[in-house]
C-alpha cells in the first residue's frame, strides 16, 4: 500500500517519458505483483488529491479531465487483469462514473461486472441503477432493476426516480405503492429522494396522495420531509397548498424558509415574498446567498426596483460582493427593473465573470435597445476567452437583427458553422431572424432549410421575412408548406400571411383566412382583427375594412392607425381625419403612427391649413416629439401643392439633418412640377446620406429627360454604373382566379404575351380616338417619337392591365399593385381605358390607391 501511495503522489508525475515519473505505466507493468488492493489505493489517492485542488472554473474542467483520464486507465488496467476484482473496487468506479457523469465508461463496468459474475450484487446493483440515472440514461436503470435478484429499499426508490425522469410520473407512484406492498417501508431518506424526483413532474392529486401517506407513516412533523412537501406542491404549482405546509411548520429553518420564498419569486409573487421574508428575519433566522437570490428573482419588474436596492446592501453588508451567482442575479434584477446602468456597474465590478453572468449582460443590453452595446460585450467577452452558450448566441444575434448589422452577424454565423451552437433550436431560428431582418432572404432561407429541428417560432421567422420585404408570395407559398407539415398557425403566422396577402393583393386568399379566423378560437384578438382589417384596407376593401372596424369587441391604438391609414391611402382626408377626432373622443390616445397617418391624410387630399394645425398640435397636444417620418409628411404637402421653395426652407428649418425619407419626398415633387435645378441639389443631398439607393438616380434621370438633357442622363447612368447601383425594375401584380401574374417592363415572357400585346394595341387605338395623348417625356432614351410611344405602352402596369382585361368577364373589376410611383401617362391612359371599357380599375402604387372610373380617378390628377 506504501509503495502505490509513493508511485501515484503528484511529485512523481511531471511528464510521460520517465517510467519512473509515470505511475501507470509502472503500476501496469507491475500489476501481477502490486494486486488489486494496492490498485485501489492508488486509484482512490490520485482521486482524493485532485479533489483537494480547488480553485478557478479552469482548474476544476481540468481536474475533471484528469479524472476521466484516470477511469480510463482504470478500465485498462481491468481488460488487462487476469484477476477478478473485488465489489469495493467496482463500487470505487461507479461512484466516480456517476460523478463524472461517463456513461460509456459505466457501461462497460457493467460489462465487467457482469463478466465476474457480480450481477446479482444488491449493493453494486444499487449502485448501477444510480449511474444509470445520473448519466442520463433511465431506460438502462430500469432494465437494472428488473435482472436483480434480490432488492432493497434504495432499489425500489432509484426505479421510482428512474420512471420519473422519463416522464412516466402516474407509473413512477404505482411502482412506489408497488413498493410498500411488498413489504417495503419508506423510511425518512427514501421518501424525501422520492419528493425531490416527483417536484415539478407529478400531478397534484399524486402530491395529495403521497402527502396522505407520509402523514400516515408520522413523518410530516419532520422539518425536512415538511419542505420538501412545500417544494413539491409549489413545484406543481399549487402554491397555497404549499403555504398552508408551510405554516403548520413548528420551528421552519432555514430551508425551509429559502424555500417557500424561491417559490413565490417564481410564481412572480414578489410582494408576498418579500413579506415572508421580514417574517423571517422577525423569527431570527439570518439569510444567507440562497435567500438573496432569491429575494432578487423575486424582482421582475421596476415596481420593484427599490426593493432590489435594499437586497443590493445587503449582498454588500453580508460580505457576498465575490459570489459570482449572486451578483449574476443582481445584474439580472437591475435589467428587469429596466436600469440598465447599474446593471453594468454590477458587472463591471464582478471579481469573477462566468458565461452566464456575461449572456446575462449581453441579454439585458437587447431587451432594453441597446443592441450595439451588447455587440461591444460581446467582443469583449471573445478577447476574454470566454466561450459563449447557446443563450448567448441567441442574444447576440438578435442584436444583430435589431441593428442590421449583416456583416458583423455573418461574421459571429461563420464562427459556428457546422457546430452543435448552430443546430440549436433556438440559435438556429434567431440565425433565421437575423438574415430576414438584415434583408438577406436568401442567406436566411439557405439556414432554414438547413435546419435540423423547425418549430412554429422558426416557420413565423422565415414567413416574417419574407412578409417584411414585400415576398408576399413566397410567404403564402412557406404557409401552404408548413400546414402540409402538421403545423397548427399561431397569432404571429395569422399576423405575418395577412400582411403578406396584403402586401401582393391576395384578396380572396385573405378572405379565406379571415373566414378561417372567425371560425376558431382568435377571431376575438385584437391584433389578429386588426391585421384582417389592414388587409382589406390595403387590397382595397374600404367597406369590407371599416365592416370589420365596427364590429370589433376591442380596439387600440394599432386598429385606430390601419383605418385611418387605409382611408388616407385612398385619398379620404375629410374621412380620415373624422376618424382621427373619433378616436380622440373615444379615449384613445393617438401616438406617433396616428399623426404619421393624419399628416399623410392631409398630404394626399390636399389639406394645407389642417396638415400645419395637425403637425403644430404633435407637440402642444399631444406631447410627442415630431419625428423625421412628420416632417416628411410636411415636405411632402408642401411639395404636392407646387411650394417648392417653401418646402425647401422648411427642410432647412429641421431641428435635425435631414435624413433620406425627406430629400426623396423633396426630389419628388421636383420632377411633378419639372424643377431642374432644385431637383439637383436635393438628389446631392440625398446621395450624401444614401448613394447605393437607385431611387435618386432614376427620378434625377427622369428630371433630365424630360427636359432634353441627354449629356446629363448619361452622366448620372454612368454615376450608377460606378458606384454599382442596380435599379428596381418596375413590377406589376394582378390576381387573376387566386393566382398572382407578374408583369415586368416589356415583358415578353408570359405565356399569352401574344394575346396580351394585341389588346394593348386594340386598346391604344380606342383611347386615343377619345382623346388620349402619349407623354413620351418620360421616355429616358434619345430616340424617336414614335418609338417613345411604343415604349410607353410597354410599362408594368399597362401590361398588367391588359392581362386582366382579356382574362376576366365584361364589368369585372380589376386590382392591379405597382411597386414604384404609377407614372403619368400610365395614370392618364388607365383613367380613359376605364372609361373606353366600362370597367372599375384600382390600382395601387407604392404611395396611394387609384380608382379609375367613368374616366376619372379618386385622386383627381392630384397623387
Amino acid at each position: 500500500m506504501i509503495k502505490a501511495r509513493r508511485l501515484f503522489h503528484p511529485a512523481w508525475c511531471p511528464n510521460k517519458q520517465s517510467t519512473r515519473q509515470c505511475p501507470w505505466s509502472k503500476l501496469l507493468g507491475q500489476k501481477k505483483n502490486l494486486g488489486l488492493f494496492a490498485y485501489q489505493g492508488a486509484h482512490n489517492l490520485a482521486i482524493s488529491n485532485l479533489n483537494s485542488d480547488r480553485g478557478t472554473k479552469e482548474v476544476f474542467t481540468a481536474n475533471r479531465a484528469k479524472k476521466l483520464e484516470l477511469l480510463k486507465k482504470s478500465l485498462h488496467f481491468l481488460d488487462q487483469s487476469s484477476s477478478q476484482s473485488d465489489s469495493t473496487t467496482y463500487a470505487t468506479l461507479l461512484r466516480d462514473c456517476c460523478s463524472l457523469k461517463a456513461l460509456p465508461e459505466g457501461r462497460l463496468l457493467h460489462a465487467h461486472i457482469i463478466r465476474d459474475g457480480l450481477e446479482g450484487h444488491r449493493y453494486l446493483g444499487n449502485l448501477l441503477i444510480s449511474m444509470y440515472r445520473k448519466c442520463g440514461s433511465p431506460e438502462d436503470a430500469i432494465r437494472v432493476f428488473h435482472k436483480m435478484p434480490e432488492r432493497d429499499l434504495a432499489s425500489w426508490t432509484g426505479l421510482v426516480a428512474s420512471h420519473i425522469e422519463q416522464g412516466r410520473t402516474e407509473t413512477a407512484f404505482r411502482v412506489f405503492e408497488q413498493m410498500q406492498h411488498e413489504g417495503f417501508k419508506a423510511d425518512k431518506v427514501t421518501y424525501l429522494s422520492v419528493m425531490n424526483s416527483f417536484a415539478g413532474q407529478a400531478s397534484l392529486s399524486v402530491c395529495k396522495h403521497l402527502h396522505a401517506q407520509i402523514k400516515c407513516d408520522h413523518f410530516h412533523k419532520d422539518v425536512a420531509v415538511a419542505t420538501a412537501l412545500v417544494n413539491m406542491y409549489g413545484k406543481c404549482g399549487s402554491l397555497d397548498d404549499a403555504y398552508s405546509l408551510f405554516i403548520e411548520i413548528p420551528e421552519p429553518n432555514l430551508i425551509s424558509w429559502n424555500s417557500i420564498l424561491g417559490l413565490y419569486a417564481q410564481h412572480g409573487r414578489g410582494r408576498e415574498a418579500f413579506n415572508l421574508f421580514q417574517r423571517m428575519i422577525s423569527t431570527g433566522v439570518k439569510p444567507n446567498a440562497v435567500t438573496l437570490v432569491n429575494l432578487l428573482h423575486a424582482c421582475v419588474n421596476p415596481e420593484f426596483l427599490e426593493a432590489g436596492k435594499s437586497i443590493h446592501a445587503r449582498v454588500v453588508e453580508s460580505g457576498y460582493q465575490s459570489d459570482v451567482i449572486l451578483q449574476t442575479a443582481l445584474l439580472n434584477m437591475y435589467s428587469k427593473c429596466g436600469s440598465l446602468e447599474e446593471a453594468h456597474a454590477v458587472f463591471c465590478k464582478m471579481s469573477e465573470r462566468n458565461v452566464i453572468s456575461w449572456t446575462a449582460m449581453i441579454g439585458a443590453c437587447v431587451q432594453h435597445g441597446a443592441s450595439k452595446f451588447a455587440i461591444q460585450i460581446y467582443d469583449q467577452m471573445q478577447r476574454e476567452q470566454v466561450r459563449p452558450n447557446v443563450v448567448t448566441y441567441a442574444n447576440i444575434f438578435n442584436a444583430c437583427a435589431n441593428l442590421e448589422a449583416l456583416a458583423h452577424g455573418k461574421l459571429i454565423h461563420a464562427c459556428i458553422v457546422d457546430s452543435e451552437f448552430e443546430s440549436d433550436l433556438v440559435v438556429g431560428t434567431a440565425i433565421v431572424t437575423m438574415y430576414g431582418k438584415c434583408g438577406s432572404l436568401k442567406d436566411a432561407r439557405k439556414m432554414f432549410d438547413k435546419m435540423l429541428e423547425r418549430n412554429l417560432v422558426s416557420w413565423n421567422a422565415m414567413i416574417a421575412a419574407y412578409t417584411q420585404h414585400g415576398y408576399g408570395k413566397e410567404a403564402l407559398e412557406l404557409f401552404k408548406q408548413m400546414q402540409l407539415e402538421g403545423l397548427h398557425p399561431d397569432k404571429v403566422t395569422l399576423v405575418s400571411i395577412l400582411d403578406a396577402c396584403a402586401s401582393v393583393t391576395f384578396l380572396e386568399i385573405g378572405r379565406y383566412i379571415h373566414a378561417w379566423i372567425v371560425n376558431d378560437t382568435v377571431n376575438s384578438d385584437v391584433s389578429i382583427n386588426t391585421a384582417v382589417l389592414n388587409m382589406y384596407g390595403k387590397c382595397g376593401e374600404l367597406e369590407d375594412a371599416q365592416g370589420l372596424f365596427d364590429g370589433m369587441p376591442h380596439r387600440d391604438t394599432v386598429s385606430w392607425n390601419a383605418l385611418i391609414a387605409a382611408y388616407s391611402q385612398h385619398g379620404e382626408g375629410a374621412f380620415a381625419r373624422k376618424l382621427f377626432g373619433q378616436m380622440q373622443w373615444e379615449g384613445t390616445n393617438p401616438n406617433q403612427v396616428s399623426l404619421v397617418s393624419i399628416l399623410s391624410a392631409c398630404s394626399h387630399a390636399g389639406l394645407m391649413e389642417e396638415g400645419f394645425h395637425y403637425f403644430c398640435a404633435i407637440n402642444v397636444d399631444h406631447g410627442i416629439v415630431p419625428l423625421m417620418d412628420h416632417y416628411a409628411c410636411m415636405v411632402d404637402l408642401l411639395g404636392r401643392s407646387g411650394r417648392l421653395n417653401d418646402a425647401c426652407t422648411f427642410v432647412m428649418s429641421m431641428p435635425f439633418k435631414p435624413g433620406a425619407v425627406v430629400w426623396m419626398t423633396l426630389l419628388g415633387a421636383c420632377r411633378v412640377y419639372k424643377n431642374v435645378e432644385l431637383a439637383k441639389w436635393a438628389a446631392e443631398q440625398l446621395l450624401e446620406v444614401d448613394n447605393q439607393n437607385d431611387a435618386p438616380y432614376v427620378v434625377l434621370s427622369n428630371i433630365y429627360a424630360a427636359a432634353g438633357r441627354w449629356e446629363d442622363v448619361v452622366r448620372v447612368r454612368t454615376m450608377m454604373k460606378e458606384r454599382c447601383v442596380k435599379r428596381q425594375p418596375g413590377r406589376s401584380l394582378i390576381e387573376v382566379e387566386g393566382k398572382v401574374h407578374e408583369f415586368l417592363v416589356s415583358d415578353s415572357s408570359h405565356l399569352q404575351r401574344e394575346e396580351i400585346y394585341k389588346e394593348l394595341q386594340r386598346l391604344s387605338y380606342q383611347i386615343t380616338k377619345v382623346g388620349y395623348v402619349p407623354d413620351t417625356q418620360l421616355v429616358l432614351h434619345d430616340v424617336e417619337e414614335e418609338e417613345k410611344e411604343d415604349m410607353i405602352w410597354e410599362h408594368s402596369e399597362k401590361l398588367a392591365l391588359s392581362f386582366g382585361l382579356i382574362s376576366t368577364p365584361s364589368g369585372t373589376p380589376l386590382r392591379i399593385i405597382k411597386n414604384l410611383r404609377v407614372c403619368s401617362d400610365c395614370h392618364t391612359a388607365i383613367k380613359f381605358v376605364s372609361k373606353v371599357v366600362g370597367r372599375d380599375i384600382l390600382v395601387r402604387d407604392s404611395n396611394r390607391f387609384h380608382h379609375f372610373q367613368h374616366g376619372m380617378c379618386s385622386c383627381g390628377d392630384y397623387w
